[in-house]
């Protein structure tokens, strides 16, 4: 029916027999084409509904990297051993990333990745 009056509107010819079979199945599914109309009002409501109470779909992301090179020399021994503790270098790194979400405004869910490695590396010749 929306589409025959925009038809009409535009001035366009409809034969009088269209017209006749458009307004005869608007009548024989009247009850079916009730029911979608509820259907997609309801639909309608529902979607608005969860717009409206939806979180925020905006996350933020921050991070950071620490690396920390050390290097420890001498010539020192172990406790209670004539084993020497040799040149010795370690690079160690954390890493984390948060992601930051608020569903209402008033909280925030944090959840938080870290990265933690420490390489040693034993008897490393240094130059000085």
């Amino acid at each position: 029916m929306q589409q025959m009056e925009r038809l009409i509107a535009q001035s366009e010819t409809l034969i009088k027999e269209d017209i006749d079979k458009l307004q005869r199945l608007a009548k024989e599914f009247e009850a079916e084409l009730a029911t979608l109309g509820t259907r997609v009002d309801n639909l309608e409501g529902r979607v608005a509904f969860l717009e409206d109470h939806q979180f925020s779909t905006t996350t933020t992301l921050r991070g950071e990297v620490i690396i920390s090179p050390a290097v420890a020399f001498g010539s020192r021994t172990k406790a209670d051993s004539d084993d020497s503790l040799d040149d010795q270098v370690t690079l160690s790194y954390r890493t984390r990333l948060n992601l930051n979400t608020s569903f209402t405004g008033k909280d925030r869910l944090k959840v938080r990745f870290i990265l933690v490695v420490k390489l040693i590396s034993q008897e490393v010749p240094v130059v000085i």
